[in-house]
């Protein structure tokens, strides 16, 4: 079975869809963080602090030297809380849930359920979909990139004639970041403190541009949303423990 694009970087897609941005002190910018744009990030704490539920349609493309043309899917997302649903239609159909302790991996084709601890040396990253300001601070160097670039990129962006974007690069400080990523590209839009476009460049320079549309905030998600109901005759495999 082939992915088009790694678990760890689907994973932190979902983790950066919404810089949740909640602090209760701004305080001082850290190291190799500008203190003009610590400051603006920390004024979208208080939007960010209000978003309970997220839904949004989803288009992940995946450029590599190995292809002329990049590999790319649709779905839908969902975000509750510590909770996150990531639904894969096409090419072919898959189903994520990520918790603060494990993610499930479904393949309907294959009748197959993978099933991953989650690493603890990026716990803190892990433990919400809607990470906290300090928090990305923590694990990644932010700096400020222009707009252009990442607005004018495929697939198009829906409904943003009147919306004046953010555009941030967030380079890994740490080791185990940078195990698997060189840099991730954010376009986030401060009204609603929701990213709308993500490129992701790994350790191997290969880009993953993930497109967020039709977002909706805060409406009533069914609770069918945050489970995976999956066949008796599915096969479980938890992937990192070596056994079935």
């Amino acid at each position: 079975m082939i992915r088009a694009v790694p678990l760890s970087v689907t994973l932190l897609a979902g983790m950066l869809l919404t810089l949740s941005l909640v602090v209760a002190d701004e305080g001082a910018a850290p190291e190799g963080i500008a203190p003009e744009l610590w400051h603006r990030l920390s004024e979208i704490d208080a939007r960010g602090a209000e978003i309970e539920t997220l839904i949004a349609d989803v288009v992940q493309e995946k450029h590599t030297l190995l292809l002329r043309r990049p590999l790319r899917s649709s779905g839908r997302v969902w975000v509750r809380g510590e909770t996150m649903r990531w639904d894969t239609r096409e090419p072919r159909e898959t189903q994520m849930l990520v918790t603060p302790s494990e993610v499930q991996l479904y393949y309907p084709e294959q009748a197959l359920l993978e099933i991953y601890p989650v690493d603890e040396r990026l716990g803190e990253l892990t433990a919400s979909p809607l990470p906290r300001l300090k928090t990305m601070a923590e694990h990644f160097v932010i700096t400020e990139e222009p707009v252009a670039e990442l607005l004018e990129q495929e697939p198009t962006l829906e409904g943003v004639e009147d919306v004046a974007f953010v555009a941030l690069r967030l380079t890994p400080r740490d080791e185990a970041l940078a195990e698997h990523m060189e840099r991730v590209e954010v376009l986030l839009e401060p009204g609603r403190a929701v990213a709308r476009r993500l490129v992701m460049v790994d350790a191997d320079g290969e880009r993953t541009v993930i497109t967020f549309n039709q977002l909706r905030l805060n409406e009533d998600v069914e609770e069918s949303h945050f489970e995976l109901s999956v066949p008796l005759e599915t096969r479980i495999v938890r992937a990192l423990e070596g056994g079935s």
